[in-house]
């Protein structure tokens, strides 16, 4: 099945992206919206990681397997991230926080399970819940980063990056809406975990550079996505 291009939705605010790749291959990414910078994540951001998403029973019920990780789990999945980002691959964890530094949740676009696609998902503490942080987020990576990634050729499992996967529950309905704000398109259900789950589906559109909120600049080996 084609997978669906994901659209531009104007009712949610824009991002401003900046990809560094440094001659030692590294590299660094920083997403701003309206409320939010969205950076990569670091082995300090662990202790917020933990108390506040995946030691969190209500934050994780719907998540995975709904079980709640001990901080061991927390360190791995970061220094697995960190790794990447040092080795030239993009394709990972991204800290979220309020444009005040406070911490509020996690968003991931990783490796998926075919060559070419990535799956993201994400996490908001439970207290920052229903107050558009989490479709604010999303858009910023799937909007912002993700189509950077595709003109300039990055490539994910042995693949030139082009779609993005992710699941979401049907009794999690905040979680869906969120992607089909984006225009990814429910293409499966299955079980997994434990739980039926949706399984969305997008392509990511290349940049247009003619469209109102949205300008790309090369400036050595630094790639910006601004708004106009």
């Amino acid at each position: 099945m084609q997978a669906n291009h994901i659209r531009t939705d104007r009712s949610l605010p824009a991002a401003e992206v900046v990809l560094d790749q440094r001659m030692d291959r590294s590299i660094s990414a920083s997403i701003t919206t309206e409320r939010l910078l969205i950076s990569p994540v670091t082995s300090s951001d662990a202790a917020e990681y933990h108390q506040h998403l995946f030691s969190d029973r209500t934050v994780m019920e719907k998540f995975a397997t709904g079980e709640t990780r001990d901080r061991a789990y927390v360190d791995a999945g970061i220094n697995t991230w960190v790794e990447r980002w040092k080795s030239g691959d993009p394709f990972g964890g991204f800290a979220i926080r309020l444009k005040s530094g406070e911490f509020i949740g996690h968003v991931v676009l990783g490796h998926g399970d075919h060559p070419g696609h990535s799956e993201i998902a994400y996490l908001i503490r439970a207290d920052k819940w229903a107050q558009g942080y989490g479709s604010e987020a999303v858009r910023g990576i799937v909007q912002g980063l993700a189509p950077l990634l595709r003109v300039y050729g990055f490539t994910v499992e042995d693949g030139a990056f082009r779609i993005i996967d992710a699941t979401a529950r049907p009794d999690n309905p905040g979680s869906g809406r969120i992607l089909s704000k984006l225009g990814m398109e429910i293409v499966d259900t299955s079980e997994k975990f434990n739980a039926t789950r949706h399984h969305f589906q997008g392509e990511v559109s290349l940049p247009d550079p003619s469209a109102s909120w949205e300008a790309l600049v090369l400036s050595d080996r630094i790639i910006t996505r601004q708004r106009e």
